[in-house]
């Protein structure tokens, strides 16, 4: 049995037989592993996964294939730019008003909550683009993040106020900006607007930027300092 607790941090490493690919979707939350890319008699690594199909006849790896696309496609975690784009349509078709925002979203806290519900109210669909553990890495330093990614991107889509969350590995989110071209971009009022990513290509086609006030006392910074002074 491969269970995703037996996989190190950062990466996921799965060995597994094409045969037992549906009872693996079905017993693991594919929230954690959405996008990722099997590769059958090699492997093939992407954002946070390495995994490899063992064996099996090309019609047991195919089908093992299309159940894990089934679940890529249910899934509100997205990693892929092409799948972000059609998410886009899909959701800007059957919605309206798209929002969007970024930042690192380590150990989720009560001012993430109010910064994203008030995003939300500010359009007809929210999408949240996250940064990799790489490029968290490169912004924060060592020691963060914290979360992995997979886990805040399946803590941010279970929230009611996100419709979708994708992660990104480069340095800032201009790219994944371009591929959504949101109606609205949401930043915390720590942010002066000319240190918000994004804003100028936004405001160029007619979008509108928000800033909303931030949540006195809350921060992820704050909250790893209070946890090592108690645990020290």
């Amino acid at each position: 049995m491969v269970r995703v607790a037996d996989a190190p941090h950062p990466s996921f490493r799965v060995n597994i037989s094409p045969d037992r690919i549906g009872a693996w979707v079905r017993e693991n939350a594919i929230e954690w592993y959405a996008s990722w890319y099997i590769g059958s008699g090699k492997r093939v690594e992407h954002i946070g996964f390495q995994g490899v199909l063992r064996g099996g006849s090309e019609a047991r790896v195919q089908s093992a294939l299309h159940e894990i696309r089934r679940a890529e496609a249910r899934s509100r975690i997205v990693i892929n730019y092409e799948r972000l784009q059609g998410l886009t349509d899909s959701l800007r078709k059957r919605r309206g008003r798209i929002v969007f925002t970024n930042g690192v979203f380590d150990l989720l806290h009560a001012g993430h909550l109010r910064l994203l519900e008030a995003a939300r109210a500010r359009g007809d669909a929210l999408i949240v683009a996250i940064n990799s553990d790489g490029s968290t890495r490169a912004i924060k330093g060592r020691g963060r993040p914290v979360i992995p990614q997979f886990a805040r991107a399946a803590l941010l889509a279970s929230l009611r106020c996100v419709d979708a969350c994708f992660i990104f590995s480069e340095a800032n989110p201009m790219k994944a900006l371009d591929a959504v071209r949101p109606e609205v971009l949401v930043k915390g009022s720590e942010y002066p607007l000319r240190r918000i990513v994004g804003a100028r290509f936004v405001s160029s086609y007619g979008g509108e930027v928000v800033r909303v006030p931030m949540v006195a006392g809350w921060s992820t910074t704050s909250a790893l300092r209070d946890i090592s002074r108690y645990c020290s």
